[in-house]
């Protein structure tokens, strides 16, 4: 029994990596304009990074934060309950379809650290007590994305090999990738933290960290006076002086390719 444990969410609380995530959208197999549907869907028009041509129609990549963004609008849109997440290679057939391309976001592209949450991590972890991560990513396997191109991925080589690096140690157990449940959603977060933590240690607390405020507020359904719940928002963790300071830093290097890319986005000349 451990008296304290730390679960963490992966992308966007712990790292931030350049991977990017495509999605086209289909009406009845017709393909829709991907830039105006995120657009329409919250996700931020600088989120979007590439546009290559798919299946007829266009295909948007974004960045992982934005996909947060447009899966939290998808999960709150009544109207698009019925909508279908199909895998790349999928053909859209009837109703609303996303295809969605994982491929260039199942490995750890030009990871750099998250300081702030990445400090409470390294601190549990010296404390000897349990440090767990519960990420959206599928466990293994090899991913084809839009264009036909091969990627393998081992996400739980990865995060340990990613966070041994950064001074903290985790199990390779207390790794859960529960993008293999169908779809990552916030139930299939707190599933694997009652299974995989708290039906497991009996812990006296147990700490949940993610950057998704659905996630954060599923799992803190599990709270009860035998285990108490608490739950962060990792956005306010590091968001910091210090790390405002390095992002700030990073955005600039960002802000430079940036410019040149949305304005070729926006002639069309950058869809390939």
């Amino acid at each position: 029994m451990s008296s304290t444990v730390h679960v963490f969410d992966f992308d966007d609380t712990l790292v931030v990596t350049e991977g990017s995530i495509g999605v086209a959208h289909f009406e009845d197999g017709d393909p829709e304009d991907p830039v105006g549907y995120l657009v329409s869907h919250e996700v931020p028009f600088n989120e979007i990074v590439e546009i290559i041509n798919y299946m007829g129609g266009r295909m948007a990549y974004i960045r992982t934060a934005g996909y947060n963004v447009y899966e939290e609008a998808i999960r709150k849109s009544v109207a698009e309950s019925a909508l279908k997440l199909l895998d790349v290679g999928s053909k859209p057939s009837m109703g609303a379809e996303d295809v969605i391309d994982y491929a260039r976001a199942v490995g750890l592209v030009e990871a750099k650290p998250l300081d702030g949450v990445l400090d409470i991590a390294r601190r549990a972890s010296s404390a000897d007590e349990v440090v767990g991560v519960v990420t959206g990513r599928r466990l293994k396997g090899i991913a084809v994305d839009a264009v036909g191109h091969e990627c393998k991925y081992d996400t739980r080589r990865d995060v340990q090999r990613f966070l041994a690096e950064n001074g903290v140690v985790v199990l390779g157990a207390h790794v859960h990738a529960v993008g293999d449940w169908t779809w990552s959603t916030p139930e299939s977060k707190a599933r694997a933290i009652q299974a995989g933590f708290i039906d497991l240690y009996c812990p006296a607390t147990l700490h949940f960290y993610d950057d998704n405020e659905a996630n954060l507020q599923e799992v803190a359904k599990l709270d009860t006076p035998e285990c108490r719940v608490l739950v962060h928002n990792s956005k306010m963790i590091n968001d910091g002086p210090a790390q405002r300071a390095k992002r700030a830093s990073l955005n600039a290097q960002r802000r430079v390719s940036e410019t040149r890319s949305h304005a070729r986005l926006r002639s069309g000349a950058g869809v390939r």
